[in-house]
């Protein structure tokens, strides 16, 4: 069996520096060398001595959401529980407005770390901190903009797992900043970040009650009557709330979405499935769009209906404008 898927009011000052005072309870610390500044998670993480884990390196012409999206997609695989709480305490701090969170402030270090050490001529730094009084969160600007997208993205990572592992008891990061850095590379994410990983969280859907998906399905989709594309997709099905379509993970009333690219375009697919009422056939919301080096988008808007019943296929590759309606049909062969 596969693994199966499915603000903070910033007081009026007469200084452009401050810094805060008081209770400061968690966030994330950076590696700083000169003008370099690098989240410790990955330092850490990759440093031979430490974890010795093979981090992504920056690209850069990526933006912060393309590393966003690609870790959340290997922990919706990994710590498929987890991940549905992980999804929206990230998005609540992603929602928050940057003039709101990344600030012109000092950070004192926080007391949350152990920091085995940083490289001759480079200090730690505290890039954020959530005060859990308050409950608000802060980043530090003049650190913040030194960070390349990469960084961004797994600080904004850090401080949604540090805020779930504080929910759950922990009183320091270290356990959380291997668990980033694991997150961040193409090694298994092995690292809970609460004390009995996933069995901390309960699935939301039950197991029973729905149609059994698991099976050969013919998927095509047509534009104003024409047939823009056709698969042949293998389902995996042991919740309602989850299923995989190969290496593609759906979860129920979640958005997920898939980027391919080439030299001459990228090529971007959204989907959201829902259940009928009676949890017998599948509703799915799809998008597609096609973005050519030119620079001229196409998109393609739609929805689709996903049951049980037994058909032949054939095959086609065309592209299409226009709403787009898609099939998908139970056939009869063997797993």
């Amino acid at each position: 069996m596969k693994n199966n898927i499915f603000k903070i009011s910033m007081f009026l000052v007469f200084f452009p520096i401050f810094s805060l005072a008081g209770e400061v309870n968690n966030g994330g610390g950076g590696h700083v060398c000169d003008q370099n500044v690098e989240l410790y998670d990955l330092f850490e993480g990759h440093h031979p001595q430490i974890h010795n884990i093979k981090t992504w390196k920056h690209q850069n012409e990526k933006a912060k959401e393309f590393y966003l999206d690609k870790a959340l997609r290997r922990l919706r695989v990994a710590q498929p529980k987890l991940y549905k709480e992980f999804k929206r305490e990230l998005d609540g701090i992603l929602n928050i407005p940057n003039n709101e969170l990344v600030l012109p402030i000092d950070i004192p270090i926080i007391n949350d770390a152990d920091i085995p050490f940083v490289e001759e001529g480079c200090e730690y730094k505290q890039l954020a901190n959530w005060n859990d009084r308050l409950n608000k969160l802060y980043f530090s600007q003049s650190l913040y903009k030194k960070l390349d997208e990469l960084n961004k993205a797994a600080l904004f990572y850090h401080e949604a797992a540090y805020k779930i592992a504080r929910n759950h008891g922990a009183t320091n990061s270290d356990g959380v900043r291997k668990f980033v850095a694991e997150s961040f590379s193409d090694q298994d994410i092995q690292t809970s970040i609460t004390p009995n990983g996933e069995d901390d969280f309960s699935e939301e859907v039950s197991a029973m009650g729905c149609a059994n998906f698991t099976g050969f399905y013919e998927s095509r989709c047509y534009s104003n009557g024409r047939e823009v594309s056709h698969s042949i997709i293998d389902v995996e099905h042991d919740t309602c709330a989850r299923l995989s379509f190969g290496m593609d993970f759906w979860i129920m009333g979640y958005k997920t979405t898939e980027t391919s690219v080439t030299p001459d375009y990228e090529f971007t697919t959204e989907v959201l499935p829902r259940w009928n009422s009676e949890k017998t056939q599948i509703y799915l919301e799809r998008k597609w769009r096609r973005t050519q080096s030119n620079g001229q988008v196409q998109e393609v808007n739609g929805a689709g209906v996903m049951k049980k019943t037994a058909y032949g296929f054939m095959q086609s590759l065309n592209w299409g404008t226009g709403p787009l309606v898609c099939k998908f049909t139970r056939m009869n062969i063997p797993r």
